[in-house]
C-alpha cells in the first residue's frame, strides 16, 4: 500500500489510488548512460521506504516510483484511470467500493498479483500505525475492524467506509476538523484578464495571453485597459445557467455555504451600479433592472441547492463615489434577496470605480453590515480592518453584525484562532497533529 502526498489532499479517491503493490526495481549502473539525465536531491528527510509509514517527500518519491496502485491519478486532467484495477464501483449506498483486478497481472517474481495481495497493502497500514495511519482512521477503519472492513471477494476487492464521503476528501476532512466548508462563486468581468496582484495587477497583453473580457456595459475599469465586451441577452442566460452549474457541483462536491461574490468591481458589481451599467434593455437603467442579473443567479441556485443550505450574498455596500451605488441601494437590495431565499449578505465595499475615495481605518465597515442588519433583519457578516479578539467580540456582542469574516489577518496570523481563543478564555478544539503544542 503506497500513500504518497497527493492522499493528504485530495481525498478518498485518492486513498484508493494508493493501494500499491510492489513492483520491480529499476537496474542499477555503476555509471550514467549518455542518454541519461542525474537530478541530485537531498534524501535527509527519509526516515522510511516502507509504504505504510513513509511520509516525507523524498521517501515518497521512492515509493510512488516502486509501487503500483489499483487506480490512477491522470497528471494532466487529474481524473482517476485504471491501474492494477480495472474498473471500479461505487454502490448506491456511497459506502461500498468494488475494484475489479485486471488478469494477467504478476510481481517481478512472476508470481500472480491477487486482490487479496491488494487487501493487505492496505490493512497493514492500519494495523502498523504510523503516520499515514491516521488519514486511513478518518474512514472509520481501525486495527480492530479494518479485517472486516477491507476484504478480497474472488477478484474483486471490496472496500467499505463508515460513511459516505465527498468526492474529494478534502471537503470532509474540513469537516471532521469542526469546521464548514464553503466556496465562493463569481466572475471577474471587467476585471479579468490581469496579472497576479504580485505581478502587477495590470491587464494582460496580446504577447502575455490576454482573452477579451465582458461586462454589462463595454466601459473599461481604467481608461488604459481594454474596453470590454457587452454581454448580450444570451450570454446572460448562460452566464445565469453558469452560476447555477457552479452551485450544483459544489453541493455534490460537498461544500455545506455558497457565497455569491457580487462585490469589489466584478461582473454582478458591474450590473448593480450605475457607474458601469449604462445599458437601456430589462438589465440597465432603474435600479429594478440593475439588480436583475442577480436577483436571476439567486433563483437558479435556489432550485439546485438543498433548501437547508446556507446562501450568502457579499456586496460593495457602497461605491465610495457620488453618483454611485449606495448604502441605501444595498438595504433595497438586501431587502428584496431576503425573499427569494438569501441568507445572509456579507457587506464590503468599493473596487468598481477608480475615483473611489476610501479612508480605511480601523472596522471602516462595519456600519454597513449594521445598517443593513437594521433595516431589513437579515443576518449580516462584517469585514474589513477587523485584525484582533477584542474588536471581532464587541461587533458581535454590540449586534453590529453576526458573522466575522477575516482574510489579511489570517494571512498574517494563520493561527489567530487558537490564540483568540486563549486570549478570550475560550477552550476550542486544536487539530489532533497540534495537540502537542496546546497551551
Amino acid at each position: 500500500m503506497k500513500l504518497d502526498s497527493r492522499l493528504r489532499r485530495a481525498g478518498f479517491a485518492s486513498v484508493l489510488a494508493g493501494l500499491m503493490l510492489g513492483s520491480a526495481p529499476a537496474a542499477l549502473y555503476a555509471g550514467t548512460p549518455d542518454d541519461t539525465l542525474v537530478i541530485a536531491a537531498a534524501i535527509d528527510d527519509i526516515v522510511s521506504l516502507d509504504p505504510a509509514e513513509a511520509y516525507e517527500f523524498s521517501g515518497l518519491d521512492v515509493v510512488n516510483n516502486t509501487y503500483d496502485s489499483l487506480v490512477e491519478i491522470d497528471p494532466i486532467t487529474l481524473q482517476l484511470i485504471p491501474g492494477l484495477a480495472e474498473s471500479w464501483t461505487v454502490a448506491d449506498d456511497g459506502v461500498t467500493h468494488m475494484f475489479k483486478m485486471k488478469a494477467g497481472l504478476t510481481f517481478s517474481s512472476g508470481n500472480p498479483v491477487r486482490a487479496e495481495d491488494a487487501v493487505y497493502s492496505l490493512r497493514r497500514a492500519v494495523k502498523v500505525n504510523k503516520t499515514p495511519a491516521f488519514i486511513l482512521n478518518q474512514f472509520g477503519w481501525t486495527a480492530e475492524n479494518v479485517d472486516s472492513m477491507i476484504t478480497a471477494e474472488g477478484d474483486m476487492v471490496k472496500i467499505v467506509v463508515s460513511k459516505p464521503f465527498a468526492p474529494t476528501f478534502l471537503y470532509d476532512f474540513i469537516v471532521m476538523q469542526e469546521s464548514v466548508p464553503g466556496i465562493q462563486l463569481a466572475h471577474a468581468g471587467r476585471k479579468a484578464s490581469h496579472q497576479s496582484p504580485w505581478k502587477g495587477n495590470e491587464a494582460l497583453t496580446k504577447e502575455t495571453g490576454a482573452w477579451e473580457t465582458i461586462s454589462a456595459s463595454p466601459i473599461a475599469y481604467k481608461n488604459s485597459e481594454p474596453i470590454p465586451g457587452e454581454m448580450s441577452i444570451p450570454d446572460i442566460a448562460t452566464m445565469i445557467g453558469d452560476f447555477r452549474d457552479a452551485a450544483q457541483r459544489a453541493t455534490e462536491a460537498g461544500f455545506k455555504i455558497i457565497e455569491i461574490h457580487a462585490a469589489h468591481g466584478y461582473l454582478i458589481n458591474e450590473f448593480l451600479s450605475p457607474l458601469s451599467n449604462f445599458r437601456t434593455d430589462q438589465y440597465g437603467g432603474s435600479f429594478v433592472n440593475r439588480i436583475r442579473i442577480l436577483m436571476e443567479i439567486v433563483v437558479a441556485i435556489r432550485k439546485v441547492i438543498p433548501l437547508t443550505m446556507p446562501l450568502f450574498v457579499r456586496i460593495s455596500a457602497t461605491d465610495w463615489v457620488i453618483g454611485g451605488w449606495t448604502v441605501a441601494d444595498s438595504v433595497a437590495l438586501a431587502s428584496k434577496l431576503q425573499l427569494i431565499g438569501v441568507d445572509l449578505i456579507d457587506c464590503s465595499s468599493g473596487g468598481n470605480s477608480t475615483l473611489q475615495k476610501i479612508l480605511p481605518v480601523p472596522l471602516y465597515q462595519v456600519s454597513f453590515a449594521e445598517e443593513v442588519k437594521k433595516q431589513t433583519g437579515m443576518l449580516t457578516a462584517a469585514v474589513g480592518l477587523i485584525t484582533n479578539e477584542v474588536e471581532a467580540s464587541k461587533i458581535l456582542e454590540n449586534g453590529q453584525a453576526d458573522i466575522i469574516f477575516m482574510a489579511r489577518q489570517f494571512l498574517r496570523e494563520p493561527y489567530f484562532p487558537l490564540h483568540a481563543a486563549k486570549k478570550l478564555g475560550q477552550e476550542i478544539r486544536w487539530p489532533v497533529q497540534y495537540e502537542r503544542a496546546k497551551f
